[in-house]
């Protein structure tokens, strides 16, 4: 038993050398149910490793930024991670035995085998990240941006000759309302890492749930966001008056009010798109941005997460569904997307999702 009762009352201890030895057949279990994942990121990064040895690119420069990003996250995440395991001492062994065993536990863990179990989803997610953004640096030379006008003719046919900027206009008069939805956009990568992590090593959520998340986060990536954006290249309307310039500019309004509420409320936007905006004028081997709007990753990673949340509860769907939300009306009032980026984000999503479920299910069904 991994739990041994005290002789001296009805307090719960662990037994460390069952404990460990049953981490680490949890940890491999969860391994085995990742593979699939760690396949397609594999694949992933040995095509963004071959494009970059043959034709140039930024994956070295990619992958330091992200690692230096997921370093600051987990710098972050540390403190909460300690909190709750001498919370979950406190329980387990009372207020006398809480640190010794926090103490017990943490070693048991740095300094064992399956710590290699642990290490990997976030060594996953850097070298995934680092990939799609390196391909994503190369949509201007393998496929442009000519995508644009066809867009925003569409998004003006969904809402009766109006663009979906025009008719959220009303929403600038608040700066302040704008103000916080910026920030709550810029919470997207730390919300996409908190939760993948939360994903792949929370042991009480359904093993099955946990691979078909990963996978289906990895494959909406690579489809939506590196094929399907390379074959569709645009820019989206933040960045059509300048990387457009021969053209007249519909979103020139647009600019201007973010730029003037940036005046009062500074905005991460608004830096965020320069420098994406500079990268894109300067590419270089030490230089990382990638601009592509259709389709949206940043709706089609929410829809996942509202998924995800469905095979769970109904108040995580709730939060989940409110940050959705934030994404969908961020992404046009910020001017990163059009409205049909956002509906094919949301489309790609559900279809990769259902797709990575039957396919899990009938060729790796997971414990």
């Amino acid at each position: 038993e991994c739990i041994v009762r005290q002789s001296t009352g009805d307090r719960l201890l662990v037994n460390p050398q069952r404990a460990v030895e049953t981490a680490s057949v949890l940890a491999a279990r969860t391994t085995a149910a990742f593979f699939p994942a760690y396949v397609l990121i594999g694949l992933l990064f040995l095509a963004a490793l071959m494009d970059s040895a043959i034709s140039g690119g930024a994956l070295r420069a990619a992958l330091q930024i992200t690692g230096d990003l997921v370093l600051i996250l987990v710098q972050f995440a540390v403190p909460v991670l300690v909190a709750l395991l001498l919370y979950s001492s406190y329980r387990r062994a009372g207020r006398e035995e809480m640190i010794s065993d926090a103490a017990e536990r943490a070693r048991s863990v740095l300094f064992s085998w399956h710590v290699l179990h642990r290490v990997l989803p976030v060594f996953a997610f850097v070298v995934f990240l680092a990939s799609f953004v390196h391909f994503k640096m190369r949509i201007p030379e393998l496929g442009g941006f000519e995508w644009d006008d066809a867009f925003h003719e569409m998004d003006k046919v969904l809402f009766g000759g109006q663009t979906a900027f025009e008719l959220l206009a009303p929403v600038y008069e608040f700066p302040l309302l704008v103000s916080v939805l910026d920030k709550m956009y810029s919470l997207w990568i730390p919300g996409i890492f908190a939760f993948w992590c939360w994903v792949a090593y929370d042991a009480r959520l359904p093993m099955a749930l946990r691979q078909q998340y990963l996978v289906a986060t990895v494959a909406t990536w690579t489809l939506g966001g590196i094929v399907l954006a390379t074959v569709f290249g645009s820019v989206g309307p933040c960045f059509f008056g300048d990387i457009h310039a021969g053209q007249p500019d519909p979103f020139a309004g647009l600019v201007d009010k973010l730029r003037a509420i940036n005046d009062s409320y500074p905005l991460v936007a608004l830096p965020v798109q320069q420098g994406l905006l500079d990268a894109f004028r300067h590419p270089g081997v030490d230089v990382v941005g990638g601009i592509s709007a259709m389709p949206s990753m940043h709706n089609a990673q929410a829809a996942i997460f509202v998924l995800t949340a469905l095979r769970l509860n109904r108040w995580l769907v709730l939060g989940t569904t409110l940050f959705g939300g934030v994404i969908v009306s961020g992404s046009i009032i910020l001017g990163w997307h059009y409205a049909v980026d956002s509906l094919a984000g949301l489309v790609i999503a559900l279809v990769v999702w259902h797709a990575s479920g039957f396919l899990l299910k009938r060729f790796q069904p997971a414990g």
